[in-house]
């Protein structure tokens, strides 16, 4: 190629590019969304009474709240809608969805656990608090609960839960931890191996 021909070249194509260029006329914010969030920090206790087991529901939901383009900020907060609390919350606006679904979850919670707090029973639960404090205050070496529950029978095959007496787990402990002192000094540490802890 000639010399000419391919700085005509060149020249063309760059004249080329600069009408094209300008000729772009596309809106590069159309499809800008600006976001928005609806926060819930809210404890509910049971019976409506300070003194009685509560649950925090902690909610911190994001959605679209503007866009030019109005049928992608509704399909989004859609998809949200459904993907955080249900298919049946899809068609309610975002603030509507949330209000409904902190009812529904206060309302789940106390309909699932007030019954099991009737009136009389409610005062048993400090009484055995206390009594745990005192017994553990008068005695730390002792595992009273698991004792209780054994002689209570509450084990069963299908738990298969057992606790062994205190008596005999401090037995185990000194003939197997005898010389513990003497190899805490000749070496610096000691091992365990508890296969049955209960750890897991």
């Amino acid at each position: 190629m000639k010399k000419q021909t391919v700085s005509l070249l060149v020249l063309l194509l760059a004249a080329s590019g600069f009408f094209f260029s300008c000729g772009n006329t596309v809106n590069k914010n159309a499809y800008a969304l600006e976001f928005d969030s609806i926060q819930v920090n809210e404890t509910v206790h049971l019976f409506g009474d300070t003194a009685k087991p509560a649950c925090n529901l902690i909610l911190n939901f994001a959605y679209a709240s503007q866009s030019s383009d109005v049928r992608l900020k509704d399909s989004l907060n859609t998809f949200f809608l459904s993907a955080c609390f249900g298919d049946k919350y899809m068609a309610m606006t975002p603030e509507e969805a949330v209000k409904k679904y902190t009812e529904k979850y206060v309302s789940d919670y106390r309909n699932d656990l007030e019954p099991m707090y009737k009136k009389d029973e409610q005062e048993v639960f400090p009484e055995l608090f206390a009594l745990t404090v005192m017994a553990l205050e008068k005695n730390q070496e002792q595992d009273f609960l698991g004792q209780l529950y054994m002689e209570l029978k509450l084990n069963s095959k299908e738990k298969k839960q057992e606790f062994t007496p205190y008596g005999l787990c401090q037995a185990m402990a000194e003939i197997t931890m005898a010389d513990t002192v003497r190899e805490v000094h000749e070496c610096g540490y000691i091992t365990l191996n508890d296969c049955c802890c209960g750890g897991g």
